[in-house]
């Protein structure tokens, strides 16, 4: 899937008044009623879940399907995004921390700031309506490229935009209920013939407080060849930010899930250890999600020259790094990376090739259970051999499934100097 980030930046907005005194008092209303819920928001921070679909132009049925968990946080009227677990959030933008396949970033809160709490779009009163079985009012509005800073990137191309879209506002309480969003006059360089967002809004309590924050959003993209892609995602667990979460600014690496306040020293694995791993964190396709951290535990001592170096039970953490339902060629695509060894001193980077595992077998042909398979690596399906270090990656026929905890791996360490592809 080609990655596109739709990234609505401040936009400004010309602000034209209703011809009709009525419309235009209301208007006026609506506006003062959704900047002070958005203006009265805390720093807050919620998990995305985020599952994608593509469609090619020639198929009436999904082509591939795959979903993402990310934490994603309002700071200072600036979306920030991190893996769920992560020690901080970065500021950079998704398309950095997401690199495969369509992915936006605006719903959140920024498109809602952007049309409510600047100065520079024309809206239409269009009038009453029914939206979800409630009394709502319907407004359009337009953002012309001169005053629009949305952003569509399709790297390493991108290219800013106009937009035009709708809003719906509960009619007795004047809350924002949805905001549509279409972007306009998309450069035919970038490949992209439609963007289309939709968010639904409610209240979501946080401290005692409720608060006006988005529940859902569907993203849609259209490219010239007529492939669709589709991300429905959800927010959930909304908490206050506060002054104890980790903000970092810059080109950081990312620091294993769960660690923390952990011992920051590094420590140095010598090379040409065999460690073998049991999976302490089930995975399965019909629930988990790239993002999601994964744990596995080293099921015995590993000694060189007789010394214990890692003892058994130490923790590895990593998280899933692809997940991927392919229905056109009938396969799942999994990916793990683990990237770190809680020792009793500090941790460990875990550089490691993985060469042997348990066999994996298809669940979805009634093949039976997994089974202890110690079989070369060669022997598994896998995408690639030079794969960076502490990952696996494979291919599974079918379109289910599992490693279950106690699911087993096995490694050996390599120095720094050999690692490939990282």
């Amino acid at each position: 899937m080609r990655l596109l980030t739709a990234l609505l930046l401040s936009v400004g907005l010309v602000f034209a008044q209703p011809a009709s005194p009525p419309e235009s008092i209301l208007l006026n209303r609506i506006r003062a009623h959704v900047a002070r819920d958005l203006k009265r928001l805390p720093n807050y921070t919620c998990i995305e879940t985020i599952d994608r679909t593509q469609r090619s132009g020639l198929a009436h049925e999904v082509d591939v399907a795959d979903g993402l968990r990310l934490e994603v946080a309002m700071v200072d009227n600036k979306e920030l995004f991190a893996w769920p677990g992560a020690d901080s959030f970065e500021d950079r933008q998704i398309g950095d921390l997401v690199q495969d396949g369509v992915i936006g970033s605006g719903n959140f809160a920024i498109n809602a700031t952007s049309v409510f709490l600047t100065d520079a779009a024309s809206f239409i009163y269009v009038g009453d309506c029914e939206l979800e079985g409630k009394k709502a009012v319907l407004y359009t509005y337009m953002v012309p490229v001169s005053n629009s800073r949305y952003k569509i990137r399709v790297p390493p191309k991108q290219a800013m935009v106009g937009f035009h879209g709708a809003f719906w506002v509960d009619a007795g309480t004047l809350d924002l209920m949805r905001l549509e969003v279409v972007a306009d006059n998309i450069p035919a360089e970038l490949g992209i013939a439609k963007v289309t967002e939709v968010t639904d809004y409610g209240r979501v309590e946080i401290r005692g407080e409720k608060f006006l924050l988005p529940k859902q959003s569907e993203l849609v993209t259209l490219d010239l060849d007529g492939d669709e892609n589709t991300n429905r995602a959800r927010f959930s667990g909304c908490r206050q930010f506060t002054g104890e979460s980790v903000l970092t600014f810059g080109d950081v690496q990312p620091e294993a899930p769960g660690l923390k306040h952990a011992v920051t020293t590094p420590i140095d694995l010598p090379p040409d250890l065999g460690i073998e791993l049991k999976l302490e964190t089930e995975v399965d396709a019909n629930t988990s999600y790239v993002g999601d951290p994964v744990m596995a535990s080293v099921a015995s001592n590993v000694k060189q020259k007789g010394r214990v170096v890692i003892p058994k039970g130490t923790l590895a953490h990593g998280r899933i790094t692809k997940l991927e339902m392919s229905f056109r060629d009938d396969e799942i695509r999994l990916g793990l990376r683990f990237s770190t060894l809680q020792l009793e001193n500090g941790r460990a980077p875990f550089r490691a090739k993985l060469k042997f595992t348990d066999a994996i077998i298809d669940r979805s042909r009634g093949a039976g259970t997994t089974a202890r398979s110690q079989v070369p690596i060669a022997r598994v399906p896998v995408d690639d051999a030079m794969l960076p270090s502490g990952t696996l990656l494979v291919r599974i026929p079918g379109n289910r499934l599992k490693l279950p905890r106690g699911y087993r791996t096995f490694w050996r360490t390599i120095s720094t100097g050999s690692e490939e592809t990282q």
